[in-house]
């Protein structure tokens, strides 16, 4: 593996560990997805993306298809109350066009870019035995590979068409949305539990492992304590 690739590596990982370090300042990273990402970023050959731990959302839209014209009216990343979600349908102005309104349960999504392909593979094949089995890669640049991270549990539940009422807010139907995103979140920590377990992924850990580690190629303490070596880096 040449010098520059590794440096440009170096360059590309502290970029969005700095974007991540000032996203969790400013409040913009979810809370509940942040020992993940320490995890996924205290292997040097990570680095993550962006990331959302789950949410229940409110959309409004003339259209199925219309993004731009589709509204939020609600976004949580927690458990909602009814009350919460009843202001949240009020919010949408009479005189907005919306002939459809729908609640969803999304499930938790992580992108990042992986230094080599084996990793990749392997960070995948876990994310997929968590339960994220919308997982995939694909080549980015040289040796770094672009992995999504998608979980598969998933609730969308038409609440109006036309002005027509077809699913009224209840204590039920937010007992069931609330479960669904319990059950999407609770891959978040499945997955952390088997990269932690894993020896090839673990093997590339800081021995030190602060959360988003800014290091260059001469913090590395080795892949497996041997140093860098041919072997490690591909």
């Amino acid at each position: 593996m040449a010098e520059g690739s590794l440096s440009e590596w170096f360059r590309l990982r502290r970029r969005h560990l700095l974007a991540l370090s000032q996203g969790i300042g400013g409040g913009l990273v979810d809370p509940d997805v942040i020992d993940l990402l320490a995890v996924l970023n205290s292997c040097w050959r990570m680095v993550t993306v962006s990331s959302c731990s789950g949410r229940i959302i409110v959309l409004a839209a003339p259209s199925p298809k219309d993004k731009k014209g589709a509204r939020v009216l609600g976004k949580w990343h927690r458990r909602v109350t009814l009350e919460e979600l009843n202001r949240a349908l009020e919010s949408l102005p009479a005189a907005v066009e919306s002939r459809y309104l729908w609640l969803s349960v999304q499930p938790p999504i992580i992108t990042l870019y992986v230094y080599g392909w084996l990793f990749a593979s392997r960070l995948v094949s876990l994310a997929e035995r968590a339960g994220f089995k919308y997982s995939g890669l694909k080549p980015f640049q040289g040796n770094v590979v672009y992995v999504s991270i998608l979980g598969t549990v998933r609730l969308d539940i038409p609440l109006k068409y036309d002005g027509e009422i077809l699913a009224a807010p209840s204590p039920t139907l937010i007992h069931m949305i609330n479960d669904y995103l319990y059950l999407a979140k609770s891959t978040l920590v499945r997955l952390k539990r088997l990269v932690l377990s894993d020896p090839l992924i673990t093997e590339c850990m800081l021995k030190s492992s602060p959360s988003f580690h800014l290091i260059s190629a001469e913090d590395i303490g080795g892949c497996g304590g041997s140093g860098i070596v041919e072997g490690c880096l591909t």
